[in-house]
């Protein structure tokens, strides 16, 4: 008897182990189905294609390079089509904030990366996250992470808005 009680109690355990596990990584596991998907590839080339045709002063060479830097960036933004859980909470939050929604861009960080490049994306309007992030996060670090985001972004917005009516 005290055998099938222990089988049953470590059952139940691994279960709700199981269960948490599944719960606590939905956004991690969201996204590597979707990076281990056909569609990656197509949307990234697609972004790579929308950038290069909008961007009309480089030469062919300087396309080159820029396409070369957005594929090693691995862009991925968020939308219901790509990662629908992250997708639904970011809009959930947006909410609670006056600011336009702001998209959300996972990225790889690669070898070049400096601080530059690190102004450039913390100055847009963008939550910008790197894929290494999400891979090693839970949810609660991930819905923290674009919480604290969105807050920023609302007290430039308020910020930018007072200078204006100054």
């Amino acid at each position: 008897m005290k055998l099938l009680q222990a089988i049953a109690f470590t059952s139940l355990s691994l279960l709700c182990l199981n269960t948490y596990a599944e719960n606590t990584y939905i956004y991690r596991q969201e996204f590597k189905t979707f990076k281990e998907s056909a569609e990656f590839t197509e949307i990234i080339d697609l972004a790579i294609d929308g950038v290069l045709q909008n961007a009309e002063a480089l030469d062919e060479k300087q396309k080159e390079g820029l396409a070369s830097a957005l594929s090693a960036l691995e862009l991925i933004l968020v939308f219901p089509e790509t990662m629908p859980r992250l997708a639904d909470f970011i809009e959930f939050e947006h909410q609670f904030y006056t600011i336009e929604e702001s998209p959300c861009i996972i990225i790889k960080k690669p070898a070049y990366f400096d601080n530059k490049i690190e102004t450039a994306f913390s100055s847009s309007e963008a939550i910008f996250m790197y894929q290494e992030f999400l891979l090693n996060a839970t949810d609660e670090e991930v819905e923290e992470f674009i919480i604290k985001k969105l807050e920023l972004l609302q007290q430039a917005h308020n910020e930018a808005a007072a200078t204006s009516r100054e």
